[in-house]
């Protein structure tokens, strides 16, 4: 079997489009309904029924899409073992990154660790939906980090540090010109925008911060992108990960923090409780040496408020 024709049909299933997919893949359309059809022939089923609105899966195609991406995913990760194997490196370590992650404290993470194991090559997959904890569980990935509090009975959380979540709001919103956002005037808010990948994260802190005030409607949008095109068109302000936040570089939107005492949301590490591999006993160290810190310095400033906590950038 070809990994192109496999790579094909992915592509084709996440665009729902011939055109779409023949565009993103860099060929014509013909070439690609023959790489389909020689594809379903070696599979002796139907994947894929194009319709005058697209290309939609068949049922045999939607069980048989997870298979192909991780057939996919399974030969990418050889071709980058045995690179890494050709430059000398040793260990290797393949982690899951959700999207909701901060990417400069994650790097500063990352970094520490291969100043500890400099032998060490590092694979990053990006990993999105839920539960993202399944690439963990398929062997896709030995550990990754997700925001916030998640369902890991068969797994071991390990807290890595604190995210906060800051306001994003059109640069003619009203509330733009203020340096902070109160507390009270986001609660008050009939509704809040939000990007899917941390839906489930605020729609938590909010309870947890509201206690038992009315919490405004989240309305999920499904990407980041689609998130700063409603928020500058002032359809309304959002709630985003501030690590995320310090990434957008638009001119059409205003972040904000959120003054007042609030929850900070946990960025975890999520791995199996039988991990043997050293680079993941490194990371949980590094943990317990940050919560010790921590400690020490609640301990040594006990009136400090909350903002003082996160000492990462």
């Amino acid at each position: 079997m070809d990994l192109r024709h496999l790579r094909h049909f992915v592509v084709v299933a996440e665009e729902q489009h011939f055109g779409r997919a023949a565009a993103r893949l860099g060929i014509e359309q013909s070439p690609l309904s023959r790489s389909i059809r020689h594809l379903e022939g070696q599979l002796r089923c139907s994947l894929l029924v194009r319709s005058a609105r697209g290309s939609q899966l068949t049922v045999a195609g939607a069980a048989l899409l997870s298979e192909a991406r991780a057939i996919l995913s399974h030969a990418a990760r050889l071709k980058a073992h045995a690179r890494f194997l050709e430059q000398g490196r040793t260990q290797f370590l393949r982690l899951g990154v959700c999207d909701s992650i901060a990417s400069p404290r994650l790097s500063l993470h990352l970094a520490t660790l291969r100043r500890r194991c400099p032998d060490l090559a590092i694979e990053i997959q990006s990993l999105s939906g839920d539960p993202v904890a399944s690439a963990i569980e398929q062997e896709r990935v030995d550990a990754l980090f997700a925001l916030g509090l998640r369902d890991t009975s068969t797994l071991v959380r390990t807290a890595c540090w604190d995210e906060r979540l800051d306001v994003v709001m059109a640069t003619s919103h009203r509330l733009a010109s203020a340096a902070t956002v109160p507390l009270s005037t986001l609660l008050a808010t009939d509704e809040l925008l939000i990007a899917q990948p941390w839906a489930a994260v605020s729609d938590r802190w909010l309870r947890d911060t509201a206690a038992d005030a009315v919490c405004p409607v989240l309305r999920a949008l499904p990407t980041v992108p689609a998130l700063l095109t409603a928020v500058g068109l002032d359809l309304g302000i959002a709630l985003v990960p501030c690590g995320i936040a310090a990434s957008f570089a638009r001119t059409d939107v205003k972040v904000r923090r959120i003054a007042g005492r609030q929850r900070r949301v946990p960025a975890v590490m999520l791995s199996r409780r039988d991990a043997t591999h050293p680079a993941i006993a490194i990371l949980r160290e590094m943990a317990r040496e940050r919560s010790i810190s921590r400690v020490r310095h609640l301990t040594s400033d006990p009136d400090a408020p909350a903002e003082t906590l996160d000492r990462s950038p």
